[in-house]
């Protein structure tokens, strides 16, 4: 299903779906290879903002400049990434990029919600989505595979996609408002664990993502889930949760190959 990989120092996780393609590449970062914490003075260790794309972009085997990110908002925005310079785009906000340019690396940044990577092997198009909460309520995955389909003329039956990991249900405990915003969805059943007296649930967020892609007319058999819960593997991610909000963050990213 996946596998645990090293790049010099950095440590990643490729799944098999696409291992070994020569049309793609791809990795979902670990805490090794992501930005440190933050503090008013910058990261705490004194790397720059940029240190985890150079990382990433040494496992993708490509400059720096083309692992691209936006700035997240957990909101439902995709960015179209066609001939918009890359530094006018790290300037836009959104929480999921696609694109069908070869050589250029979109990516997400993560700490506990989900990092969705998605590719359309017939249209050659490729797509790196930021789902937290509000943007499955939002949901941001279905929507995801609209952009492909509205702008590429993708068939859905045509995208594999891959969900990364992200806090468990295990680890997620949600309030009522998060319930509530995801009840009125068809998608929303079973995601939650028996109700509690207080309100609160138990999330499967990595499930909820994974329903709004099948009900967009994705073939189940192309959706991958990570199964790893990055609350309870701190020691392999950043997690917002478990380090009490005070955290860094991994990157994942995909790109097209030349």
């Amino acid at each position: 299903m996946f596998a645990l990989r090293r790049h010099e120092l950095a440590l990643y996780i490729e799944a098999d779906i696409w291992h070994g393609r020569n049309d793609i590449v791809h990795a979902f970062g670990t805490r090794w290879c992501g930005d440190t914490v933050r503090s008013a003075g910058g990261n705490i260790n004194g790397e720059d903002d940029y240190s985890a794309a150079r990382r990433m972009a040494d496992i993708l085997g490509t400059p720096s400049g083309q692992v691209i990110t936006a700035i997240q908002v957990h909101g439902d925005d995709i960015l179209m990434l066609d001939g918009t310079d890359a530094d006018t785009v790290r300037r836009l906000t959104g929480d999921g990029l696609v694109t069908n340019r070869p050589g250029v690396a979109v990516g997400i940044r993560t700490a506990d919600c989900v990092p969705l990577l998605m590719f359309d092997q017939r249209r050659r198009v490729i797509g790196a989505i930021h789902a937290g909460w509000k943007g499955a309520a939002l949901d941001i995955a279905g929507k995801a595979v609209g952009v492909f389909a509205e702008r590429f003329l993708s068939n859905p039956l045509d995208i594999q996609a891959v969900v990364g990991p992200s806090v468990g249900q295990c680890c997620y405990e949600v309030g009522p408002e998060v319930v509530r915003a995801m009840s009125h969805h068809t998608w929303s059943d079973g995601l939650f664990d028996p109700g509690r007296p207080d309100g609160r649930r138990m999330l499967d967020l990595g499930r909820a993502v994974t329903r709004q892609l099948v009900d967009e007319g994705l073939d189940p058999a192309n959706i991958v889930t990570i199964p790893l819960c990055t609350s309870c593997r701190d020691d392999l991610f950043y997690s917002h949760r478990g380090e009490g909000g005070r955290t860094g963050r991994q990157i994942s990213a995909i790109m097209l190959r030349e």
